[in-house]
């Protein structure tokens, strides 16, 4: 789903997608359904890309895995990310206003994930595409419905917020709260959509090279 923005981002900016096991090809590994499990595999995933600048992207809950991998990563003195960008997650620290849905039964769970919407109906209305992407959308549930907010010291870097105006499970003033999360700069943008605007909207690949080149200016001038 990211990688036409590839094709958007200037040439000198990489797209490199994470690509957590229990999906596609991957799909026989079983995923992850603790943050404090995913996060270490992660920054060991990722440590050979930190020797040039970087930026952490990460949408809904993966909002949350990229701000759980920033702070990994400052705890153990290894580089930061010059930004963090989450976009459609409310603030880690605030409850979630949604009831839990990780352990429903298949059909009623079939059913809130058409209403979330995102998930691709050619899977929510094939039976055995269903039966096959279960693991991975349960557990990616159960990981954001189980998160404890542990408080802490906040990110060295910005943080950048983004969200869609039409959204129903994100509040303006939930996106807003990331500001308590960084002593550097913050900014938050809204777009016109739902929650999944940022596949929505044509205009999300040029705010994110505008805010990626802030970043990258910012960085060379220090």
């Amino acid at each position: 789903m990211y990688r036409p923005w590839g094709d958007c981002l200037s040439g000198d900016i990489g797209l490199v997608g994470v690509h957590l096991p229990g999906r596609l090809h991957r799909f026989r590994e079983p995923p992850f359904r603790e943050l404090p499990r995913l996060v270490p595999s992660l920054a060991a995933a990722i440590r050979p890309l930190l020797d040039r600048p970087f930026l952490i992207f990460g949408h809904s809950v993966g909002g949350l895995v990229g701000f759980e991998l920033a702070r990994y990563l400052g705890q153990r003195q290894l580089p930061l990310p010059l930004a963090l960008f989450v976009s459609a997650h409310r603030a880690p620290h605030l409850p979630s206003r949604r009831h839990s849905v990780h352990n429903l039964e298949n059909e009623r769970l079939r059913s809130e994930l058409k209403r979330f919407g995102g998930t691709p109906d050619a899977i929510l209305e094939n039976d055995e595409l269903y039966e096959l992407a279960l693991p991975a959308l349960r557990a990616d549930l159960e990981l954001a419905e189980q998160y404890k907010h542990e408080p802490g010291q906040p990110l060295a870097c910005p943080i950048f917020s983004y969200g869609g105006t039409e959204d129903p499970m994100v509040a303006a003033e939930e996106l807003v709260a990331w500001r308590l999360h960084t002593r550097a700069r913050f900014r938050h943008r809204f777009l016109s959509g739902g929650h999944f605007y940022l596949f929505e909207n044509p205009a999300m690949p040029t705010y994110l090279t505008e805010d990626v080149r802030e970043c990258l200016g910012a960085h060379s001038a220090c």
